[in-house]
């Protein structure tokens, strides 16, 4: 079937015989053989080569030298381009040679010398230099040098061919003795001119020879005839005229009547052969016509770019569609080759076409810039195109657009990669399982969550190898339910990663028929939802500890209560006692009620229910204040150093907090070293500009002031240390720790901001590092307090007090203390009594309340008072320090505030400053 456009004349017929490739190899090697052995006769002089070809030796060596270099120039032309550079060398000292012997026939003719410096006449050296040109421009990439070069070689061929005429007519073959040299150069020169010739299949002269046409068959005929027909009539002319069968005019009558009864005959039978011919070609070309027309139809209408080259890269074929794809019209294309006819980036892929041609189908996605910048898709197939026997005879080249399948499918891989990303964020690994083969397939985004390539898990029981044993059979047991009832599932389960760690998933699933009527599939998604449990644990501890702190203060609160009884009576039963024994004793108890204080302090730091006193304070100048007590508590079996950074920054903390944690630490590290030890006591400024972990997490980075208490003691495991900062929890024995040191320490710290961490192995000791913020402003930060006046003498005979206090005795400590300065005192329990008695007493000058007492708070109980008795004053007491009772104790001077435990001067001091103040302002 033909694939040519109706009026394109283009061939890709097959050669009917492979003598025509190999006339270039012929030729060269003939030229080589024919040179090589002229000079070894000529330098050896050998005998039997006359006698084998008579005329031979005389033949010059220059005119051998020119064989053997246009030989060799044929020969690495034909074998292709990559020997094209020897091609040119050979070619080039071809007409080196030449232009020496044009030099030489001009100094003869001009009579300047008679030695010619190469020895070879006119018409060699004109043969032999078309034959160097034809060679140097067949070896050049353009097609025009390429074609100039193939009709130099015919015209050197030509040359030849007609010197052999030339020596024929003058009886130089009549005898085989008297041979010519120029017989041999001519016929050298005749073959080399046509291997030459034939070199470029694509251009070359000869190339009508190989045709399946009447003209080919014709001039494989003729050509043969009309190269030989010559020479033999001149040799029967000659040899005839020599033996005198004729005069020299019959002879020549002869051979009129002899050519012309050869020529009518062989015009006569080849042209009987073309009228058959022709009249097959007609018929074939009205199928083939037909044939062309209806396949032109249909690669006008296809909707994809259809382009056909043959063997030679050369356009057969460019449908309407490429037309408009690339705005080149079939005519300036077809019957060009195909590189140089357009410049469409697609069509110009050498390597996809050379390998179309070598037999292999090649297929590809290329991407082509728009005016509008937006790319373009083509799908480029190159098919080879095929002969009935398989040979090929050309490219079939076919062009799809894609655009709008690219951009769906860029918009689904965003679209993909988005999802992807999203889930990941969150944690989430989306499953598919098969529920015929039980296969398991996981999008990519679940590596984190599986902590390992999804691969690793290609089956359900690979899934549930990896489930807690504890949970692996509820799990199952959901996942085969949905399956067995075509519904869904839900199910939380522990799973146990590659590396160990245990971590809470829940999966969700889903039954899904295939719509194609394939097996049905599983699909769900795993989410970690370790997070939430460890919130849940952590929120459930915070209640415990919640719960835990309320308790403190409330311990604590009552427990100041007996203290400030216990404190106060004490200080009354030692000013009683002269024996210095029974003031010992005493001392003794009020040590131990001093200690007890320490530790509700501790209690309500614990449940935050103290107020700090914030500010800016230099930790060398608290660590200096301690050291004479740290010796003391430590004992002489520990020796305490310091090493104090110069030039310390400040930090905003309460002090007595600070000097708690010091002390707290150092009480630590202590206990830690039973026998003995060293414990050191380091500050510094540090910068933290690098990942650096405490307690809790990593330390922001920022400029901080480092307190470090380290020991040589026991060290600390793991196991403790995780444990370390829980209140209540101790490794010491029964009685010896109440669990609320480092609980304290690590409220201190972070309600300051601060950070804490811990360096230890067992064995080798442990250090303590505090970091708290450093302060830019060396300006202490304190609330402000009210400036009292100097105080005068108040004379209390006749004042009234009004305590009211629901423990009895505090109640009745605080009476007797006032009673015995001189006031007169009445007290209460609750409100309902506090009302019920000024309705019989009537006014009183002071109110001595509890913050918390039965049934509401001291403070209503005083604004209710007060709108009655506006010259009323207030001192009020607590186990803790109220922040908001502070400050409007701050902006009342009618208020004052003491915190339980309480000596008696501070209450005498507070009931005096008020009504000092309530004298000096009437």
């Amino acid at each position: 079937m033909s694939v040519h456009p109706p009026g394109i004349s283009v061939d890709l017929l097959e050669p009917r015989s492979g003598w025509f490739s190999s006339l270039p190899l012929g030729a060269a090697f003939l030229s080589l053989a024919f040179g090589s052995v002229v000079l070894l006769g000529r330098a050896f002089d050998l005998s039997f080569l006359q006698s084998l070809l008579p005329g031979i030796t005389n033949v010059k060596s220059s005119a051998a030298t020119s064989f053997i270099l246009g030989g060799g120039s044929l020969l690495m032309l034909a074998r292709g381009r990559e020997a094209h550079l020897w091609a040119r060398l050979f070619a080039t000292g071809l007409l080196a040679l030449m232009t020496l012997g044009w030099i030489g026939l001009a100094l003869t003719e001009v009579g300047l010398t008679t030695i010619e410096p190469v020895g070879l006449g006119f018409q060699t050296t004109f043969g032999f230099t078309l034959q160097g040109a034809a060679l140097l421009l067949l070896t050049n990439k353009r097609l025009t040098a390429r074609m100039v070069g193939a009709e130099l070689a015919l015209a050197a061929a030509f040359v030849g061919w007609a010197g052999l005429i030339l020596y024929t007519y003058s009886a130089g073959l009549v005898s085989w003795e008297s041979v010519s040299p120029m017989v041999y150069i001519s016929f050298g020169a005749t073959v080399l001119g046509l291997g030459t010739a034939a070199a470029d299949e694509v251009l070359s002269p000869f190339r009508v020879l190989q045709s399946d046409g009447p003209g080919g068959a014709l001039a494989r005929y003729l050509v043969p005839i009309v190269a030989i027909t010559p020479f033999v009539l001149g040799w029967i002319h000659l040899a005839g005229q020599r033996a005198g069968w004729y005069e020299p005019t019959l002879g020549v009558a002869v051979l009129t009547i002899a050519s012309s009864v050869l020529f009518a005959f062989i015009v006569v039978t080849y042209a009987t052969r073309l009228d058959r011919s022709e009249e097959r070609r007609q018929s074939a070309e009205r199928v083939l016509r037909e044939s062309a027309e209806f396949n032109t139809q249909i690669v006008a209408s296809a909707q994809e770019g259809i382009v056909v080259v043959d063997e030679h890269q050369r356009c057969v074929l460019w449908n309407p569609f490429m037309e408009r794809l690339t705005g080149v019209p079939a005519r300036d294309v077809v019957g060009k080759p195909l590189m140089q006819a357009t410049s469409f980036g697609v069509l110009t892929q050498l390597e996809a076409m050379e390998r179309a041609l070598a037999g292999q189908h090649v297929e590809d996605d290329v991407e082509r810039p728009t005016p509008s910048g937006i790319p373009a898709w083509l799908l480029v197939a190159h098919t080879p195109l095929k002969n009935a026997d398989g040979g090929i005879r050309g490219a079939i080249v076919t062009i799809h657009d894609i655009t709008e399948l690219k951009r769906a499918e860029q918009a689904l891989r965003e679209s993909q990669k988005r999802t992807s990303t999203a889930l990941a964020a969150l944690g989430v690994g989306v499953w598919e399982l098969d529920l015929a083969t039980r296969a398991v397939v996981w999008t990519e985004n679940a590596s984190p969550l599986l902590a390992s390539s999804p691969d690793s898990i290609r089956a359900l029981n690979d899934l549930i190898d990896r489930i807690h044993p504890d949970d692996r059979v509820p799990t199952l047991s959901a996942i085969e339910g949905a399956i067995a009832d075509k519904g869904d599932f839900d199910v939380e389960s522990r799973v146990v990663l590659p590396d160990g760690t245990v971590r809470w998933m829940r999966s969700k699933g889903r039954v899904v028929p295939d719509p194609m009527g394939g097996a049905e599939r599983l699909i769900g998604v795993t989410s970690d939802t370790t997070g939430r449990h460890l919130l849940e644990t952590q929120f459930l501890q915070a209640q415990k500890m919640e719960a835990v702190g309320q308790l403190a203060g409330g311990v604590a609160h009552d427990f100041n209560n007996l203290l400030t009884a216990i404190l106060g009576y004490s200080a009354m039963v030692k000013d009683g006692i002269t024996d210095p024994v029974g003031r010992k004793n005493v001392d003794e108890v009020i040590k131990a009620a001093m200690r007890a204080t320490a530790l509700t302090k501790q209690l309500l730091a614990f449940s935050r229910r103290e107020t700090p006193e914030v500010v800016v304070l230099n930790a060398n100048e608290v660590v200096q204040d301690l050291l004479d007590m740290l010796g003391r508590l430590i004992g002489e079996h520990v020796i305490l150093t310091t090493s104090l950074a110069e030039r310390m920054h400040s930090t905003r903390i309460d002090r007595g907090q600070l000097e708690q944690v010091i002390v707290n630490l150092v009480v630590n590290s202590r206990d830690a070293m039973p026998r003995g030890g060293h414990i050191g006591i380091d500050t510094a400024n540090v910068h933290v500009d690098s990942d650096v972990s405490a307690h809790g997490g990593p330390i922001p980075h920022g400029h901080y002031v480092m307190l470090a208490v380290s020991d040589t003691g026991i060290g600390i495991s793991d196991e403790v240390r995780a444990h370390l900062f829980e209140p209540f929890f101790t490794t010491k024995g029964r009685g010896k720790g109440t669990g609320l040191g480092l609980a304290t320490v690590h409220g201190i710290v972070t309600a300051a901001q601060g950070y804490i961490a811990v360096q230890s192995e067992v064995g080798k000791g442990a250090i303590f590092q505090v970091y708290l913020p450093a302060s830019v402003d060396p300006v202490r930060e304190v609330r402000a307090r009210n400036d009292d006046p100097p105080l005068r003498e108040v004379p209390s005979i006749g004042t009234t007090v009004l305590i009211v206090e629901d423990e009895e005795a505090v109640r009745y400590l605080a009476r007797v203390i006032l009673e015995r300065a001189g006031y007169k005192v009445f007290e209460a329990s609750t409100l309902e009594q506090t009302e019920a008695m000024l309705s019989d007493i009537g006014p009183v000058d002071v109110l001595v309340s509890d913050v918390m007492l039965p049934g509401g708070r001291g403070t209503d109980l005083y604004a209710r008072l007060r709108s009655r008795y506006p010259a009323l004053r207030v001192v009020f007491m607590s186990g803790y320090v109220d922040d908001e009772i502070l400050k409007q104790t701050q902006l009342d001077p009618a208020m004052r505030f003491i915190q339980k435990p309480f000596a008696a001067d501070a209450l005498l001091s507070s009931v005096t400053s008020l009504l000092a103040s309530a004298n000096a302002g009437r």
